[in-house]
């Protein structure tokens, strides 16, 4: 026998799948529990990459908001008292680090034809940075806590992992990197890393430099190409990568430094 709360989610389902057709993938529904305590339904549409972007395609997972879809307030069935907003208990942005590359792009651009300033230009260097940074957040999260798609993804254990990154320690392994037996495409991602963390911190910080158009220019290249070249590695590699940033305890040092030098590890 149906209960209220089957017959709510079917008519979700249907609605969505109105607004959607085929490009719905799938749909997932569970109660959960917001950091303020409110009992909410978050409802994922899973939807088909190749949608077209004005029908609202790449978003991947949507978090439905209850009452707005159903037009009413479901008290006593689903509560939604909670804001539906973004965050640690709904679905993190994923396009940052494409949109900030964007950004860096648009700050260079010559408006009539008028160079961009000393301001546009080191703001634009310090977001190729960040775009970086954000890419490798973004790995880390995924390898961790699931992919856009896993369906076995833990929303949570992925905002924690996204925001476990240190910008030093990050640095440090980067160096570290560069020498040994990692596939060129994380070679070269950390080799740019650790340049544009310099480059960032000169760009924010000393009033004495002075930016040229054409460098920053090539630097939001580079990352750019870092970001595509990071996504090509296999994900294998991508695993033994996110432990060499996210992992820097003594144990995991001397064992890493012992496979760099092609030794066994000692267990």
């Amino acid at each position: 026998m149906k209960t209220l709360r089957d017959e709510v989610r079917a008519d979700i389902e249907r609605v969505i799948r109105e607004m959607y057709g085929d490009w719905v993938l799938k749909i997932t529904m569970k109660l959960a529990h917001s950091p303020f305590g409110d009992e909410n339904l978050y409802i994922h549409v899973y939807l088909d990459d190749d949608m077209p972007r004005e029908k609202g395609g790449k978003l991947g997972r949507l978090l439905v908001n209850v009452s707005d879809l159903m037009g009413e307030e479901l008290d006593g069935v689903f509560p939604t008292s909670a804001p539906c907003r973004r965050g640690a208990w709904s679905m993190s942005d994923r396009t940052i680090p494409e949109g900030l590359i964007a950004t860096a792009w648009k700050l260079c651009a010559r408006v009539d034809g008028k160079p961009p300033t000393q301001a546009d230009l080191r703001r634009a260097l310090s977001t190729a940075y960040y775009a970086q940074f954000h890419a490798l957040s973004r790995l880390c999260a995924d390898t961790i806590a699931g992919g856009e798609f896993d369906a076995n993804r833990n929303d949570y254990a992925w905002d924690e992992s996204y925001r476990g990154l240190i910008h030093g320690v990050v640095v440090e392994a980067c160096r570290q990197i560069k020498g040994n037996r990692f596939p060129a495409k994380i070679r070269e991602f950390a080799a740019v890393f650790e340049f544009l963390r310099q480059a960032r911190e000169s760009a924010d910080y000393d009033s004495a430099i002075h930016l040229y158009e054409f460098e920053v220019i090539r630097q939001i290249k580079v990352a750019e190409a870092a970001i595509a070249g990071l996504d090509t590695v296999p994900v294998t590699e991508q695993r033994r990568f996110v432990a060499r940033i996210l992992i820097n305890t003594k144990g995991a040092k001397e064992t890493r430094k012992r496979t760099d030098e092609g030794k066994p590890a000692i267990i």
